[in-house]
C-alpha cells in the first residue's frame, strides 16, 4: 500500500506543478488512476472489453412430456483469448511466443501478473467466425489468423453445465458438408470443473473466461493450468509452444468428423476430474509422454521391446475404444452420396446404455443412430474381415473393444484404465459440452479420415483397423487446407438431452423445425475473485493440437488518444466512403483511439480532438505501471481504503487551492484517461489446433 502511496504521489506532484490550465484536471485524472490501481492488480479477468456468451437452446426431453427448449449460452475457451499484462502488453512474445520474462519468471507470478480478456459478441463473429444459426451456432475454420474455435455450453454465466448422460441419449443436429480432409468438426465432453478451476491458485476469471481445459490427451499447450501459467519448460516445436505441464480428464467423444469419417470414441482417465500433470522427465509421467526420438510405441509387449514408449504410462487411456464406420468395413456408409449422406445436413444420437437401466448404473453400452431426411438409420456393422469376434455388431461395448484391439493389434489401454465403467463413472460425476472446429498440425488428422501404417512397416494400409477413411496420407496439412479451404464451417444446431428413444420421435423432429429464437445477453457480471486455494500435486503428454498464437503487431509510437465521436471500422464494402459504409466497426473508448485501432487492422473514423500530449500519458502510464507490478495481491483491500482516504484528502486540497487561484476550468473534454486504466486489445489470440 504504501509503495502504491508513494508511486501515486510522485506522479501527482508532477502534475500538480503545471500551473496551466490543464493542470487540475490531469492531477485529478491521475489520482483517480491510482485509486482505481487496487481493483486491477492480480485480476486475471481483463477489463478492456466487456465479456458476452452467446446465446443458444438446449433442448430436454421426455417419452411423456415431450421435448422443450430453453436459452443458455457458450464461451470461448481462454487459449482463444488475449493474454495481457497490466500494462496491457502481451505476456507472450510476438516472435516466437515465449513467456515475457518480466510477467513470467515463473508459473505463480505469471497467473497473477497476466490476465485474460473478455469478448463481446461483435468478437466471436468477426474475429473468431462463431454466429448464431437457426436452433444452434455456426463456426467457420479461418477467420483472419485465427483458426478455428473451441467453445463450453455454460449454465450460467460462471458455471459450465455438467452433463450427466447415463441411461440417457445426446442428439444435435450438424453439417459437415464443407469439412474435407484433415478437418474435425468435433462435439465432445471432458471432465473440466463446473467453475473451470475458479479459485485455484491465481484464477480469478473461472468459467466465465473459458478456463480449466483438460482432456485424455493431457496437452501442453495451455498457457494456464489450475491458477499457475504453464511457464515451466515452456518452449516452441515444430506443431506450436508447449509446456512442462499438462492437464488430464476423461473424455467422450460424441462425434469427430469431416465429409469423408466420421468416429466416436471413449477416453477413460483413472482420475477424478482433472489432473495438473508431468511427462517423461518425471518419475510418475502421469501424462503420459513419450520421447520424441522414441519410434517402437506400435511393437507388441512394450515394456520388453520399447520401454520408451510412454504412451500407455500415463493416467489417461489416449487410444480410446473409437466406432468408425469406414474402419469397421463399411466405407460408404458415412460418405458423400453414402447412407448417411454427409453433403446433407443430418441428426446423430448417441445413447448411454447401463447395466441395470437406470442412471446410477455401469455403462455397458454406447449406440449410434442417425436421423437424415425424416429417415431412421441404425449405425453400420462389423465385418467378419475386419474384426471376426465382433462381426455385426454396431455399438461400443468392452466386448466389441476388447476384439478390436487384438484384431487390430493395437495396445489395450481400454481395459486396462477401467473400459466402459471407467468411461461411466465421469459421465456419472458430470461433463462438459465442447463443440470445436480444428486441424492438426501434428497427425494431419490421418486418425480419423486416412491411413496409421505403423513406422517399423510391420502393418500396412491393407491390414485391418489401419484404414480410416478415405483421404490420401499426404492430405490434411494445415499450411494447405487453410489456404484452400478458408470459408469451410460447421453447424451445430438442435442440442437435445432425454430419456431413451424421445429426441428423435417424429415429434421431436417436428418441434424442433420451430426453435424459439434466441435473445442476445447483456453483457455479463464481473468475476468475484475468489481465495486461492492450493492445487492438487500433479505429474504430462505430447498435446494433440498445441497452441500457435497470432503475432501481434507492434505498438505505435507517437500516435494520438482517441477523440469523441471516434470509432475503429474494421471492414467496408466501399472503399471511397470506408468509414461511411463501415459494415464492421466498434465504437469503444480503447478501439477509438487510434493507436489500438490500427494494431487491430482497422481504421479510425471520426472525432477529432485529444487532451494529454504523448509524453504526459506515457509519464503517468509508466508510474501507475510501476505500481500494478510491485502491489500485492493479498494488499488490495487495503489499498483500496488507503487510497479513498488519500484521494478525499487530496482531492479537498488541490479544489480549495486551485479555486482560490481562479484555475478550475468550467468544461473540460480530455480523452486520453481511457488508456491509463483500460487495457490494450491487440489480442494474442489465437488457436490454431484445437481437440
Amino acid at each position: 500500500v504504501f509503495v502504491q502511496a508513494a508511486a501515486c504521489a510522485e506522479t501527482l506532484a508532477a502534475l500538480f506543478t503545471n500551473r496551466g490550465t490543464m493542470g487540475s484536471f490531469r492531477a485529478v485524472a491521475a489520482a483517480l488512476c491510482c485509486f482505481l490501481l487496487p481493483i486491477a492488480v492480480a485480476q486475471q479477468a481483463g477489463t478492456s472489453k466487456e465479456e458476452a456468451h452467446v446465446p443458444i437452446n438446449l433442448w430436454t426431453c421426455t417419452k411423456a412430456g415431450g421435448c422443450t427448449a430453453a436459452q443458455t449460452s457458450i464461451t470461448m475457451d481462454a487459449q482463444w483469448r488475449w493474454t495481457h499484462d497490466k500494462q496491457s502488453q502481451n505476456c507472450l512474445t510476438s516472435k516466437d511466443a515465449k513467456w515475457e520474462a518480466a510477467d513470467a519468471p515463473d508459473g505463480k507470478t505469471a497467473a497473477a501478473n497476466c490476465a485474460i480478456e473478455g469478448m463481446p459478441l461483435d468478437d466471436y463473429a468477426t474475429t473468431y467466425g462463431v454466429t448464431t444459426a437457426p436452433g444452434g451456432i455456426k463456426l467457420n475454420f479461418v477467420n483472419g489468423q485465427s483458426i478455428g474455435s473451441r467453445l463450453y455450453m455454460m449454465e450460467d454465466e460462471s458455471t459450465y453445465k455438467m452433463f450427466r448422460l447415463l441411461n440417457k441419449e445426446f442428439t444435435f443436429d450438424v453439417d459437415v458438408s464443407t469439412l474435407e480432409c484433415g478437418l474435425n468438426g468435433a462435439v465432445y465432453f471432458v471432465e473440466m470443473e463446473a467453475n473451470g478451476g475458479l479459485g485455484k491458485g491465481n484464477n480469478t476469471a473461472g468459467a466465465k473466461f473459458g478456463t480449466g481445459y483438460c482432456d485424455a490427451q493431457c496437452p501442453h499447450d495451455l498457457k494456464f493450468i489450475e491458477g499457475e501459467g504453464n511457464v515451466k519448460n515452456w518452449h516452441m516445436t515444430k506443431t506450436g509452444p508447449i509446456g512442462g505441464y499438462g492437464h488430464c480428464c476423461a473424455e467422450m467423444d460424441i462425434f469427430e468428423a469431416n465429409a469423408y469419417a466420421a468416429a466416436y470414441t471413449t477416453h477413460a482417465c483413472q482420475t477424478v476430474g482433472p489432473l495438473k500433470c508431468q511427462g517423461a522427465d518425471s518419475a510418475l509421467n502421469q501424462c503420459g509422454d513419450t520421447h520424441k526420438d522414441c519410434e517402437c510405441c506400435d511393437e507388441v509387449n512394450l515394456d520388453t521391446n520399447c520401454p520408451c514408449c510412454g504412451r500407455y504410462k500415463g493416467v489417461c487411456d489416449k487410444d480410446g475404444c473409437d466406432f468408425n464406420s469406414y474402419r469397421m468395413g463399411d466405407e460408404t456408409f458415412f460418405s458423400k452420396g453414402g447412407t448417411v449422406n454427409t453433403e446433407l445436413p443430418m441428426t446423430v444420437v448417441t445413447q448411454f446404455l447401463t447395466t441395470d437401466g437406470t442412471d446410477t448404473g455401469d455403462l455397458k453400452e454406447i449406440r449410434r443412430i442417425y436421423v437424415q431426411n425424416g429417415k431412421v438409420i441404425q449405425n453400420s456393422k462389423i465385418s467378419a474381415d475386419k474384426i471376426p469376434a465382433a462381426a455385426g455388431k454396431d455399438s461400443i461395448t468392452d466386448e466389441v473393444c476388447q476384439a478390436g484391439k487384438a484384431a487390430f493389434v493395437n495396445h489395450d489401454d481400454f481395459t486396462k484404465k477401467g473400459g466402459l465403467a471407467g468411461m461411466g463413472a465421469s459421465l456419472k460425476r458430470g461433463m462438459v459440452l465442447v463443440l470445436s472446429l480444428w486441424d492438426d498440425t501434428l497427425t494431419r488428422m490421418k486418425w480419423l479420415d486416412s491411413a496409421t501404417p505403423s513406422k517399423d512397416g510391420k502393418r500396412t494400409a491393407a491390414d485391418p483397423g489401419v484404414k480410416r477413411g478415405p483421404c490420401a496420407m499426404t492430405a490434411g496439412n494445415p499450411a494447405q487446407i487453410r489456404g484452400q479451404y478458408p470459408t469451410a464451417h460447421t453447424t451445430y444446431t438442435n442440442i437435445m438431452i432425454g430419456e431413451l428413444g424421445s429426441t428423435f420421435t417424429p415429434e421431436a423432429q417436428a418441434k424442433k423445425k420451430n426453435p424459439p429464437p434466441v435473445k442476445a445477453p447483456v453483457a455479463a457480471p464481473p468475476v468475484q475473485p475468489q481465495p486461492p486455494v492450493q492445487p492438487v500435486p500433479g505429474q504430462p503428454q505430447q498435446p494433440m493440437q498445441p497452441l500457435q498464437p497470432v503475432a501481434p503487431v507492434a505498438p505505435l509510437p507517437g500516435v494520438a488518444a482517441a477523440a469523441p465521436g471516434q470509432f475503429c471500422c474494421y471492414y467496408s464494402p466501399d472503399q471511397n466512403d470506408y468509414c461511411g459504409k463501415c459494415t464492421s466497426r466498434d465504437a469503444s473508448v480503447w478501439m477509438s483511439n487510434p493507436q489500438h485501432c490500427q494494431q487491430a487492422n482497422g481504421r479510425v473514423c471520426g472525432g477529432t480532438a485529444r487532451l494529454f500530449d504523448a509524453g504526459e500519458g506515457a509519464s503517468v502510464a509508466a508510474a501507475t505501471g510501476r505500481v500494478q507490478r510491485q502491489l500485492p495481491t493479498v494488499a488490495m483491500v487495503l489499498a483500496w481504503s488507503g487510497t479513498a482516504v488519500m484521494l478525499v484528502a487530496i482531492g479537498a486540497m488541490s479544489f480549495a487551492r486551485f479555486r482560490r487561484a481562479g484555475q478550475i476550468p468550467t468544461a473540460v473534454v480530455d480523452s486520453s484517461v481511457g488508456p491509463l486504466i483500460q487495457e490494450n486489445p491487440t489480442e494474442e489470440e489465437g488457436a490454431t489446433d484445437v481437440a
